[in-house]
């Protein structure tokens, strides 16, 4: 239905092409709107727009010769959905007019916007597995052998380093896998276990959103040769550290590309920062973990310091150097410069990243992901507690109680990190549920809203006499209008709740639901109602709120 605005049906809607709550089969190149009298137009006087929320009108819409027709041209080859056309035009007496229509391509007008089927819960648990998988295998490859490699050359041909460093390999070898599978099942919209069929995993494999997945394992493949090289001195320490962290930065690159950095806004200046926040976390963990593994061993230690070769088999093993040997007071003050580096770049690139995916602030609290990221500063703020302490006095008694407590906290980062990585972010879900009271002259419409988030929305209205008491009415018509976002009027439709037996059918209903209502875009809006209780009494309120 046309709804003109209240201030007065000056010009009136006579016809439109499509017409009001018409179901077309073919995309129209235009939308004509017909008024029983001739009006005038001034800057941007009309728009269509789709359930989404996205313009889909071309051009600038003109009047036609005889002056009382507004024609809208819209992009060819519209997808099937419902569309709304608004205008805002000036009648022959100079009254601003504003209004709306519905109509559907290939589907019911009105009808919201296809939601996106769910993701099967087995591909949610195994992407997040995949994220804490690499993380911990970023960490226990790449950064404890830079680390090692840069504070503690030889340390890498230890035992106990090489069995850190070999499965941690692994495990980012089976975070590739994982996240190979989790793209090919979410693209063939099945669960995990569909995914391992040939034809699945093939066509998920295809298109360049796997591109980056792709180089991921790649590079991992590259990284494992030379971890596997370098204890064994085939490749030189230099060259060693070298390859090992362009093969950990190139594999931070693929993180930020298949993450949420490659979308939203600032996309230019999100993809270095989140590549820095990884590179930072791999180096500042990893060398946790080099002491970690330095301090558990003890004084001197059975275990050889380098695979012996069948020529020296019969000669007696050297033992590895002691934690003082190597934890040296010129090499703990060098790692507390480089610590303290990387701390200062996951601050400040995690202080962008969250002033990028958090809004507005509520989201914080009021989103999965804004509480997720609370426990992830948490954890942060108890490690750098942590080497604040060890760090007012280093020695090795000192670091022998704080560091893997350190340690234990900075795994627990990694996997609230998983899941955080997996969370949409609280920009694109904030939207709570908005409830308020709206005057009625002696009475009062109690309005709630289901979600102020963009997109499908259900309106209840609720009347009563300003007591509580249910006050029926025999019809409400209402528009939403922003200004902000450049809509004049958008008309929704209401019905009786189906719950209402406070009052007869006779006599009208004192609750009332909104039919297949939608918002679709983010800014300020106003709902405009109109109560008929009867011929002669109707009353008009309005509510003002926000839409994220």
């Amino acid at each position: 239905m046309a709804t003109p605005g209240l201030a007065g049906a000056h010009a009136t809607l006579v016809s439109s092409v499509p017409a009001d709550d018409s179901r077309v089969a073919n995309s129209p190149s235009q939308v004509a709107l017909t008024f029983d009298e001739n009006i005038s137009v001034g800057a941007d006087p009309a728009r269509v727009i789709s359930a989404q929320g996205d313009r889909v009108d071309t051009g600038t819409p003109h009047l036609t010769a005889a002056g009382n027709t507004l024609v809208i041209p819209v992009r060819p080859d519209l997808p099937a959905g419902s569309y709304s056309a608004t205008w805002r035009v000036i009648s022959a007496d100079t009254h601003v007019v504003t209004g709306s229509i519905v109509f559907g391509v290939r589907a019911d007008p009105g009808a919201p916007a296809p939601a996106a089927p769910p993701v099967a819960a087995s591909v949610t648990a195994l992407d997040r597995a995949s994220q804490a998988l690499l993380y911990a295998g970023l960490v226990g490859s790449v950064g404890l052998a830079v680390v090692s490699l840069m504070l503690y050359p030889g340390t890498l041909a230890l035992k106990r380093f090489r069995w850190t460093v070999a499965p941690s390999w692994v495990l980012a070898v089976l975070a590739c896998a994982g996240t190979v599978l989790v793209r090919a099942a979410e693209k063939a919209d099945v669960g995990v276990g569909q995914a391992l069929s040939g034809s699945v995993l093939s066509s998920g494999l295809d298109g360049g959103d796997t591109r980056a997945v792709l180089i991921r394992s790649a590079l991992v493949v590259v990284l494992g040769l030379v971890l596997f090289a370098t204890p064994r001195r085939r490749v030189p320490e230099a060259l060693s550290a070298a390859l090992i962290g362009a093969c950990g930065l190139g594999v931070a690159v693929t993180v930020a590309a298949d993450g949420h950095a490659s979308v939203g806004d600032l996309v230019w200046l999100a993809m270095p920062v989140t590549i820095l926040h990884v590179v930072a976390m791999t180096l500042w963990l990893g060398g946790l973990l080099s002491m970690v593994l330095i301090l558990l061993s003890g004084n001197r230690s059975r275990f050889p310091a380098t695979v012996a070769s069948k020529s020296v088999a019969s000669e007696p093993p050297a033992p590895e150097p002691s934690a003082p040997e190597l934890l040296t007071p010129a090499v703990l003050h060098r790692w507390s410069r480089w610590a303290f580096t990387m701390v200062v770049v996951l601050v400040l690139s995690g202080e962008f990243q969250a002033w990028r995916q958090i809004w507005p602030v509520q989201a914080l609290w009021d989103t999965t992901y804004g509480v997720v990221l609370l426990v992830k500063s948490a954890l942060v703020l108890a490690m750098l507690g942590l080497a604040a302490y060890a760090r007012r006095r280093l020695g090795l008694s000192r670091l022998r109680r704080s560091v893997p407590i350190e340690m234990a906290c900075g795994i627990a980062v990694l996997v609230v990190t998983s899941v955080l990585v997996t969370e949409p972010p609280a920009r694109t879900t904030y939207g709570p549920p908005m409830q308020v009271a709206a005057p009625l002259d002696d009475g009062s419409a109690q309005v709630s809203v289901s979600t102020t988030r963009r997109g499908p929305t259900v309106v209840d209205v609720a009347l009563d006499d300003g007591h509580g008491t249910p006050i029926p009415a025999r019809s409400l018509r209402a528009t939403l209008s922003s200004e902000s976002a450049g809509i004049p009027s958008l008309a929704l439709r209401f019905v009786a709740a189906q719950s209402d037996t406070t009052v007869a059918s006779s006599s009208g209903a004192a609750r009332w639901r909104s039919v297949a209502a939608s918002v679709p875009v983010a800014g300020a809006w106003t709902l405009t109602l109109t109560v008929q209780f009867s011929d002669t009494d109707a009353r008009v309120t309005t509510v003002g709120f926000v839409v994220w």
